[in-house]
Parts: structure tokens; sequence; C-alpha cells
């Protein structure tokens, strides 16, 4: 296997894309690229990039950031050979450097399917070795692993803060009132704010790293924390904002539950999405010393709520509400996608999204909305309301779930149970 080739690009910057929600539907999926990757330190962020051989060059077509199961695939339109190359970005440049683990393997030719049939999944194990240099020209990742690597610098910066923060004293307690730790105020917000709004949805999903500059993602409550409340995960969908809620939360039992809004841009992929989730989940849970959560999700929400539920080991999730989940995935017009985006992760035959449809060992209430015809059938695949613990319909669309006075009190039930 010849690694080092010479055709490499010393750059990949993809177009970004638009979508809306009218652009959506239930995809049947194409011809794709997948496999396995093994080997490395474990101790970076992996990625993998999709090239296609153009007259003996190796033309970037799309990276995305590979999961900790080391799964990797990439569908594929156009009949050429391609290859994949991955690395474990060690020192979080975006860029495969010397010293860092790499590889490489080649493809065969993908025969094309007629319109409307499933196309083949060409699988291929690789296997990361220790290179003593670089490539004959450096990997660069796209935007969307900036945005990535950006979060995770932030991240980091806290920890080492944290760490390297003088131990504060511990102060006697004047009287009953301290008992109860007064609330961070930096994580209370006003749902009303504009980086809440739908305005701030379009640019993140639109261009998610000036989003991230702009705003930020993070995990905010709406009311200060108390710990007899339970504490509840809300997370929007694509094109959606944490305002998205507004219309929910009155018809809920605030005395009760301990509500926690997800803010992140959309158009980032729901893989990354779902990374960041765990990660502040892991912080607000230290934070507030909760172990228990349950979680909500709004259509795609739904599937980075079912992806968290599996995935977490900083707090155990109790209970999940899915509203108008696209459980068999969402299909996008041919040209809309020109790189790593949320919709890569929407195919039908995507890892993350077979990761979402595996059984969740708590309850599961699965909500969907019937009033779009074509959103029905991807709302209610059968290898998830089989084992969901209630299905329940709703004359709306799928956004329109969270003002629905039947969807809510269905809600309000779920998020009863203990």
């Amino acid at each position: 296997m010849k690694l080092f080739f010479t055709g490499l690009t010393a750059g990949l910057f993809l177009v970004s894309c638009s979508l809306q929600d009218r652009d959506l539907a239930p995809v049947a999926s194409g011809p794709s690229l997948a496999g396995v990757i093994t080997g490395g330190s474990g101790n970076g962020k992996l990625y993998a990039v999709l090239y296609e051989l153009d007259n003996g060059k190796h033309r970037p077509v799309v990276d995305q950031l590979v999961g900790k199961n080391g799964q990797f695939e990439f569908p594929v339109a156009s009949k050429s050979i391609f290859g994949v190359a991955t690395f474990e970005d060690l020192n979080v440049n975006l860029r495969q450097d010397r010293g860092e683990y790499a590889g490489y393997v080649r493809f065969p030719l993908v025969k094309q399917q007629p319109s409307g049939k499933a196309g083949p999944v060409v699988r291929r194990k690789l296997t990361l070795h220790k290179r003593t240099r670089k490539l004959a020209s450096p990997i660069v990742l796209s935007e969307e692993a900036a945005v990535e690597a950006e979060r995770r610098g932030r991240l980091d910066s806290r920890r080492a803060v944290a760490k390297t923060a003088p131990p504060k004293k511990k102060q006697k307690p004047a009287g009953p009132a301290a008992k109860t730790p007064a609330p961070v105020q930096r994580d209370i917000v006003n749902l009303g704010d504009a980086r809440f709004s739908l305005a701030s949805a379009a640019t993140g999903f639109r261009d998610p790293r000036a989003f991230q500059k702009q705003h930020g993602s993070g995990l905010y409550l709406v009311d200060p924390y108390r710990k007899n409340k339970l504490p509840v995960i809300f997370v929007h969908g694509v094109c959606g904002a944490a305002q998205d809620w507004r219309d929910l939360f009155p018809r809920l039992d605030l005395g009760r539950i301990q509500p926690l809004v997800y803010q992140y841009p959309t158009g980032m992929s729901l893989e990354a999405a779902t990374s960041q989730l765990l990660d502040f989940a892991r912080l607000t849970s230290k934070r507030y010393r909760y172990r228990d959560v349950q979680v909500v999700g709004l259509g795609t929400g739904g599937l980075i709520a079912k992806a968290f539920a599996l995935r977490s080991r900083s707090v155990r999730v109790t209970l999940l509400v899915t509203l108008g989940a696209p459980w068999s995935g969402l299909k996008v017009p041919t040209g809309k996608v020109q790189r790593g985006h949320v919709s890569w992760d929407l195919r039908s035959n995507s890892p993350f999204l077979k990761q979402a449809r595996c059984s969740f060992s708590g309850p599961h209430y699965l909500l969907f909305a019937y009033q779009e015809a074509g959103a029905l059938s991807s709302q209610l695949d059968p290898r998830v309301q089989d084992v969901a613990t209630r299905v329940q319909g709703f004359p709306t669309d799928v956004r329109g779930l969270v003002r629905s006075a039947g969807a809510a009190q269905q809600v309000r039930r779920a998020l009863g149970r203990r």
C-alpha cells in the first residue's frame, strides 16, 4: 500500500451549503464507501478525508470527524475511483503532521445502481501507523473541523483554569439560607435574547464557525438551579434555536423540573453536536452535582438526544422524549451538499443514524406529527417505534409539536415519571 502519494492537495476548503425543511424528505440510500479504522494512540481526534482520483491526482471531496468506534462512511455519486486518508490529530491543528498516526486505503470503482434502488456499500479496513514524516502534502481539514477544534480548545482551557486556580477557603454558613448554593448567573439565560432567535439560527445553519465565534454553544439554565428539581435537557432541531421551547415551557411543571436548553449551530454534523452536548453535560453535572437527567429532542434534535442517551457516561439518562425525529433519514436534493454538513448524517445509512436507531434501555416516548405525509414514514421507522414505550401522533407539522396542547400534555406526563 502506498501512503505517500504525490497528488494530495494542501487544503480542503469546500463550499458551504443551504438546506431548508422543505428540501428534506425520506431518502433512498445510494452507493457509499465505509470502513473501520484501527490503531493509533487514542489521544487525539480521528479524522477521515475522502479523495477522488482524477488523472493520477487526489482531489479532496469531503472530510468527517470519526467517532470512538472508528467507523466512517462516505456516500459517492460519481463513477470514479476513490481513496480515504485518515490521521490522528494529536496537536489539534487540523492537519497531519510528522509523528502523527496516519493511514490510507484505495477503494475500487463503485458501480452505480438504477434510480430509486439502494446502492452498494464497499467496506475496507484501515490501520493507522506512526509516520516519521508528513504525507507529500499535509491534510488540512474543512471549516466544520475547525469549529470542533475551537470548541475543544475552549473546554480544555476551562479545565486548565480549574486545575491551576488556588483552592477557595471554606466559609461557615451564615444561616439556613446559606445551605442552598447560589446559581452561577452566567449559565442563566433569557430565551428572548437575540442569540437564541431564528435569525441567529439561520447563521448557525449557514456558517457554523461564524455562529460559534459570535454566540458560542452551550447548555444553559432558564431559571436558577435548585437541587430538588430534576434536570431535563432540551435539544432543538435543524434550522431551529433554543427559542423553539418558549411555547412548551409554560405548559410543563416547572416547579418539578429544571430545564437546560442546548444551543448549537445546526449546520454542524450531528456527530459533532452530540460530542459537544456530552462535554457540556459532563461539566454542568459536575458544577451542580446531579447524576440523573431526562432528555427531550425536537426534529433532528431527537436524534442528538437519542445518541446522547446511548453514549453518556457522566450522567444517566432516565427518560427520553422525541418529537418528530426523522429516524429513517432525510433526502437532500442534488447539489445542496458540497462538504461535511448535518445532511451527511441524515442519510438513511449513515453511521450516526444506524447508532441512533439502536434500542435505548430506558423509557422512550416517541411523538410524531402526521400533517406532513412526506415526513411521516421517517418518523415511524419500525426499528425504533417497535421498542418505544409509547408512540403517539398529533395533527400538526414537526415544528408545531412544541405548540400543540396535546403534545405538551403528553410531554408533561412523560416527564412526571421518575
